[in-house]
């Protein structure tokens, strides 16, 4: 495919630019004329000569103030939230493993008392 792409914006196929120019400009006409862009124009409710959307968006914004202040503070409090239940998460992680290393800890202290006890055992039926 990139091949054949290549082929043709190299002409060595025997497309040339000015062919492939040809070939767009019916359609380029057509999506871009004036009755189009008059009707995508009027799609939004505005005409190309005035700023009729940015007006009424910063109609919608400046009623909207207080209720955008109310957005940023219920994200405040859930941002606050979520990051105390990451600390308590992180805590909890935290003491499960302290409290591990404690289990493996007196473990491996039971494990050195009864070797010991063991070898002090055969030493003293060895005597």
């Amino acid at each position: 495919m990139l091949m054949l792409g290549k082929k043709v914006l190299t002409g060595s196929c025997g497309l040339t630019p000015t062919h492939m120019l040809a070939a767009v400009k019916k359609p380029w006409e057509v999506a871009f004329s004036q009755e189009q862009c008059m009707q995508a124009w009027a799609s939004i409710g505005v005409s190309p000569f005035n700023e009729k959307v940015y007006w009424d968006l910063k109609a919608v914004a400046v009623l909207n103030v207080d209720s955008v202040a109310e957005m940023v503070a219920t994200l405040n409090m859930v941002k606050s939230k979520t990051e105390e239940a990451k600390l308590a998460s992180c805590r909890a992680a935290k003491a499960a493993r302290v409290q591990e290393k404690q289990v493996k800890m007196a473990a491996s202290l039971e494990l050195r008392q009864l070797v010991v006890t063991s070898l002090t055992h055969d030493a003293q039926i060895l005597m």
